[in-house]
C-alpha cells in the first residue's frame, strides 16, 4: 500500500517535470527545481491523505488488507490519470480546472473534446498506459522496500524521513517563476474549489464602498480626444455588427498577422475606432446582456441570461422600438444557448431568429448530447437573412443586432482555406474571420445599393476576445488579458465619420449609450455605460472572469491591473511600453494596496447594484406623484458634472437598491439654476415586504465629480424627502452621518464626497 503511495508522489513528480519545462524554455536548473518542488508539496499532500485514509481502513481491521491495497490502487490511478489529463488542461485553461468550469456550458459540455483537442501523442499514449505504468512502479518500490527493510531498516527509515522532509522545506521555500495557480495540485484545486465557493478573494470589509472604487465615476475623469464633426442629422438606422470571439488584434488595421478583412479595413477607413475598448467578462453571453442592457453582468460563473432571462431590462431595442423602431436580432449560432432566446424575449426585438428560421446549405453540426446548441449557420447565409428583413420595409427606421458564429471554438473555416499562420487553430480562426469580413462587405454593399449607407450607422464589435496560448491559455474564458477581452469597436458612417480614432477606455456597456448619443436620444438612467464621445467620462474600466480562479482587474490609464483570487496574486502592467503583458511590475511598484483596495470596492458596488437596483427592484415615478405605498420613497434631485448623482439606499443596515438621478442639471458649463435643480425633482420607490417596520434608513452619495479648477463643474446629491410607508419626513429630520460632505442647503439636505444621511424612523405611524 505504501509502495503505491510513492510510486504515485514519483509520478506526479514526473508529471512536474512535463507541465513546467515547456513554460520555462531555457531555465535554469534553480528555476526547475523551484518551480517543480512548489507544486510538489500539494502532490505530498494529496499522498498523505490517500496513506492516511488506507491507514484508517485497516485500523483497527475495519476493512481487508488486500481490498484495502485494491482501492489505493484504484485511487492512485485516478489520481495519476486526472494529473496526465492537467497536462491539456492547464495548456487549455492556464489552471487546473475547478467546479465553476464544469458549471460553465460553453467549455464543459465540450470539455472531453477540448482535452483531447489540446493534448499531443506523448499525453494521450501516458494516460493510456497510467495503470500498467503505475503497477510495475509500485511493484518496484514494493520490492526495494522489502529488501531495504530486510537489510538496514534503520537507515532505510531515515533515508525515507529526510528525503520527505527536504521535500517538504524545498516546497514551502521555493519561489516559483511560473504562475502558482498553473502548479496547483488538480485534485486539491478541483475539491479546494467545491469547498470554498467562487468569488473574488479580497478584502472587502476593508473596502470603502463607493468611494475608491465604488463607481465607474470614481476613478478619475479622461477628457474626450474626439469630437462629433461629421453629419449626424440624416442617420436614421442602426445595425449592431457583432464578431463573435474576435479580440481587437486580429482585426486589420489593428496589429493582424494577416490581412483577413479587407472590408472592415476599406469601410473602416473613414470610420470611427476606438483602440481600448474592452469586454467586462470573456464570454458571449456575458457580452450579449452588456452591450444590449449597458448593465456590467452580475460577478457570477453563471450567466444573468441563465439566472435571470426575464428581467424586465430596458434595452437598446426596447428603446428604439419604443421610438418606432423596427428591430431584429438575426444570430449564426444558435439562440437557444445559456437561454439567449428567452433573455431576448422581452428586450425590445420585433424579430429573434437563429439558422433554424432560415434555409442555408452550410450549417456547421458541432452539438452532441452534452454539448448543446453549439450548432452554427454560415454567415453569409446569417447576412443575407439580416438584407430579406431589412428590404421588408423600408419606411421605418430599423436598429438591428446581428451576431457571427463561425469564429467560436473550434472555428469552423470556409470551404476554400487559405494558410495564414502556421499554427493550424489560429489559421482556421482567421479563415473564418475572414468569413465574417465578407458578410460584412455583403452588408455594406446592400446598403449602398438600397441607398441606405447614409442613412446607417453600422457599428462593429468584438463581443470578447480569443487565446491562442498567449500567457498559456487558449480559448477566452480562462483569463482577463488583452488577447481574452480587448475587443474592436468600429463605427461606420461615411457622412457621420471621416477616419476619427480615439484612445478614450471604454467598455461593451458604453456600446448603446454612445449609439443612443448619436442619434440624440437619452439613455435611461440605470444604465451603467456612458457615451465615449462624451466631453469627460469616468476613467477606470473593470472587468472579471469568474470560471477559474475567479479573476477580477480594471485598466486606468496605460496601467493594466489584474488579480487572481485562487492564488492571491496582482499582476501590474503598463500596456504602453508592455502591450504584450509579459513583464509584471507588482514587485518593482508601491500600486498594489491601492489597486486592491479599488477592486475590494468596484466588487462590493457591483454586487450591491446588482442586488439593490437590479434583482432586488428599481423604479423612478415623477415627482408629483402623490400615491403612497409600502416601503420607502426619496425624492432627490442634484447637479451633474460627467454622469448624474447616484446613491445607494440601506434600510436597516442592508443596502435595498440605488437610484440616480438622470434629470438632474448639468453644470460643467456654467452654475445650475435653483429652478432647474428643483424642476429636476425626482421620486424613487424601494419596496419593502409587507409588514416590514424600518428604524433606520440611510442615504449615501456614490460618485462626487467637481472640476478642481473652475467653481462649477460639480456632481452633488440632494435629498428633499424621505418617505417611510407613507408618513413623509423632511429634511429637517434626517441626521448627517458625515459633517465635512453634507449640509443643510434651503429645503434639501446637501450631499457630496461620499456624504451621506440617515432617517431614524420613531413615528407610529411608520407601522401603524
Amino acid at each position: 500500500m505504501l509502495a503505491i503511495v510513492a510510486a504515485l508522489a514519483t509520478c506526479l513528480l514526473g508529471l512536474r517535470v512535463v507541465l513546467i519545462l515547456p513554460d520555462l524554455g531555457i531555465g535554469t536548473i534553480t528555476e526547475t527545481a523551484a518551480n517543480v518542488f512548489a507544486g510538489f508539496l500539494q502532490d505530498i499532500l494529496l499522498c498523505c491523505l490517500i496513506a492516511a485514509a488506507a491507514w484508517t481502513a485497516l485500523w483497527p481491521r475495519r476493512m481487508r488488507p488486500s481490498l484495502v491495497v485494491y482501492a489505493t490502487f484504484i485511487v492512485a490511478v485516478l489520481a495519476f490519470g486526472y494529473g496526465v489529463a492537467n497536462i491539456a488542461i492547464v495548456r487549455l485553461l492556464g489552471e487546473p480546472v475547478t467546479i465553476d468550469w464544469l458549471r460553465y456550458s460553453d467549455f464543459l459540455s465540450g470539455a472531453i473534446n477540448g482535452i483531447l483537442h489540446f493534448a499531443d501523442a506523448k499525453t494521450l499514449a501516458m494516460a493510456a498506459l497510467v495503470p500498467a505504468f503505475l503497477a510495475l512502479l509500485s511493484a518496484a518500490f514494493a520490492l526495494l522496500v522489502f529488501r531495504l527493510h530486510r537489510t538496514t531498516p534503520r537507515t532505510a527509515l531515515g533515508a525515507a524521513s529526510l528525503a520527505l522532509a527536504g521535500t517538504l522545506v524545498a516546497g514551502a521555500v521555493a519561489e516559483p517563476t511560473v504562475a502558482r495557480a498553473r502548479l496547483d495540485n488538480p485534485v486539491i484545486a478541483f475539491f479546494s474549489s467545491v469547498a470554498v465557493p467562487a468569488g473574488p478573494d479580497l478584502d472587502i470589509g476593508a473596502a470603502n464602498s463607493g468611494g475608491i472604487g465604488g463607481s465607474r465615476a470614481s476613478g478619475g475623469i479622461q477628457k474626450s480626444d474626439i469630437e462629433k464633426s461629421g453629419d449626424l442629422s440624416g442617420i436614421r438606422n442602426v445595425i449592431l455588427f457583432v464578431l463573435e470571439s474576435v479580440p481587437a488584434e486580429y482585426v486589420y488595421d489593428y496589429s493582424t498577422p494577416a490581412p483577413v478583412t479587407p472590408n472592415i479595413n476599406r469601410y473602416g477607413a473613414a470610420s470611427l475606432r476606438f483602440n481600448n475598448v474592452y469586454a467586462h467578462a470573456p464570454a458571449t453571453n456575458y457580452s450579449l446582456f452588456s452591450l444590449l442592457t449597458s448593465i456590467v453582468p452580475e460577478l457570477s460563473s453563471t450567466g444573468m441570461t441563465e439566472k435571470h432571462p426575464d428581467l424586465p431590462l430596458a434595452s437598446v431595442a426596447n428603446v428604439l422600438s419604443e421610438r418606432g423602431y423596427r428591430t431584429a436580432y438575426i444570430s449564426s449560432s444558435d439562440s437557444r444557448f445559456q437561454s439567449t432566446d428567452l433573455f431576448l424575449a422581452n428586450k425590445g426585438f420585433d424579430v429573434i431568429e437563429d439558422f433554424r428560421d432560415w434555409s442555408c446549405d452550410r450549417v456547421y453540426k458541432n452539438s452532441s448530447e452534452t454539448w448543446r446548441y453549439m450548432d452554427f449557420s454560415h454567415d453569409l447565409c446569417t447576412v443575407d437573412r439580416l438584407k430579406n428583413w431589412i428590404a421588408e420595409d423600408a419606411t421605418r427606421p430599423f436598429f438591428a443586432t446581428f451576431w457571427t458564429g463561425m469564429t467560436h471554438y473550434p472555428y469552423f473555416a470556409d470551404d476554400t482555406v487559405r494558410r495564414y499562420v502556421a499554427n493550424d487553430d489560429l489559421n482556421r480562426f482567421l479563415n473564418a474571420l475572414n468569413v465574417g469580413d465578407a458578410a460584412f462587405g455583403e452588408l455594406m454593399r446592400f446598403l449602398e445599393a438600397s441607398k441606405l449607407a447614409d442613412s446607417t450607422l453600422v457599428v462593429i464589435v468584438g463581443d470578447h476576445g480569443e487565446a491562442f496560448g498567449q500567457h498559456g491559455t487558449y480559448v477566452h474564458a480562462s483569463a482577463i488579458y488583452e488577447e481574452n477581452i480587448h475587443v474592436p469597436l468600429i463605427f461606420v458612417n461615411a457622412k457621420a465619420f471621416s477616419g476619427q480614432r480615439s484612445d478614450v477606455i471604454g467598455g461593451n456597456t458604453d456600446v448603446a449609450p454612445t449609439i443612443l448619443d448619436l442619434l440624440g436620444v437619452e439613455r435611461p438612467a440605470l444604465w451603467q455605460g456612458a457615451s465615449l464621445l462624451a466631453t469627460e467620462r469616468p476613467g477606470r474600466l473593470y472587468f472579471f472572469s469568474p470560471w477559474n480562479g475567479f479573476k477580477v482587474g480594471y485598466r486606468e490609464g496605460n496601467r493594466k491591473y489584474i488579480y487572481n483570487s485562487r492564488g492571491r496574486t496582482l499582476e501590474t502592467y503598463d500596456l504602453a511600453s508592455d502591450p504584450k503583458e509579459t513583464h509584471n511590475l507588482t514587485p518593482d511598484t508601491n500600486e498594489a494596496e491601492p489597486a486592491l483596495q479599488h477592486l475590494a470596492s468596484w466588487v462590493r458596488y457591483q454586487d450591491d447594484f446588482i442586488e439593490g437596483s437590479i434583482l432586488g427592484g428599481h423604479g423612478a415615478v415623477s415627482a408629483g406623484a402623490k400615491a403612497r405605498s409600502t416601503g420607502i420613497r426619496i425624492a432627490a434631485t442634484g447637479t451633474s458634472f460627467v454622469t448624474p448623482p447616484r446613491a445607494r439606499v440601506e434600510v436597516d443596515g442592508a443596502t435595498v437598491g440605488f437610484f440616480d438621478v438622470a434629470a438632474a442639471p448639468k453644470n460643467a458649463d456654467k452654475a445650475a439654476a435653483d429652478d432647474d435643480i428643483a424642476a429636476a425633482l425626482t421620486v424613487f420607490e424601494f419596496p419593502l415586504p409587507a409588514g416590514t417596520c424600518p428604524s433606520r434608513v440611510r442615504v449615501e452619495f456614490l460618485n462626487d465629480e467637481w472640476d478642481a479648477q473652475k467653481e462649477i463643474g460639480d456632481t452633488n446629491l440632494f435629498v428633499k424627502e424621505i418617505d417611510v410607508n407613507g408618513v413623509g419626513f423632511s429634511a429637517d429630520d434626517m441626521a448627517i452621518d458625515s459633517p465635512d460632505a453634507a449640509a443643510r442647503y434651503e429645503d434639501y439636505m446637501a450631499l457630496w464626497r461620499q456624504g451621506s444621511v440617515h432617517l431614524d424612523v420613531d413615528d407610529l405611524r411608520v407601522c401603524g
